[in-house]
């Protein structure tokens, strides 16, 4: 099982950002390795599920690409402050956790926790994998908070 965890402090309301960041279909905004997701509610909550199109340049800057089609379900919404998911895919399993703390009206620290398990054929570029989804997932971050500190 591979962790990846990131905070980052972002120019919002702590109910803004929960509200954003659980809705997965808004995902491709921000991060670079979502395609789209299936929207079935407005808000996501504990046993709703999910899919999402990943894709994944293990091997950058290289050509390589890999999609995954994942299905997830939702483990835990606390609004405002917690979501987790956990997903399937059909080389592994994955686990997204946001925390979301409010220092004070306009301003939350945000913290994702991304578990995953690499299994068949992929063990082999696992190392790739990592280091792939590590930078990836700063990236995203640092898009996120662009998304709130844009007029």
């Amino acid at each position: 099982m591979y962790i990846i965890e990131n905070k980052i402090e972002i120019p919002c309301s702590a109910e803004q950002l929960f509200d954003y960041v659980t809705q997965p279909w808004l995902w491709h905004e921000w991060h670079p390795n979502s395609i789209s997701a299936t929207q079935s509610t407005t808000a996501l909550q504990a046993g709703d599920t999910f899919q999402e199109m990943i894709r994944i340049k293990p091997l950058d800057p290289l050509p390589m690409v890999l999609n995954r089609q994942t299905t997830y379900t939702v483990l835990v919404s606390q609004p405002n402050t917690q979501w987790i998911v956990e997903g399937q895919t059909d080389n592994g399993s994955l686990r997204i956790e946001y925390n979301v703390e409010s220092l004070d009206e306009n301003r939350v620290l945000f913290k994702r926790t991304l578990s995953f398990k690499v299994e068949g054929h992929l063990r082999i570029i696992a190392k790739f994998l990592v280091k792939n989804m590590i930078k990836t997932s700063l990236i995203a971050l640092n898009q996120l908070k662009q998304k709130f500190t844009q007029p």
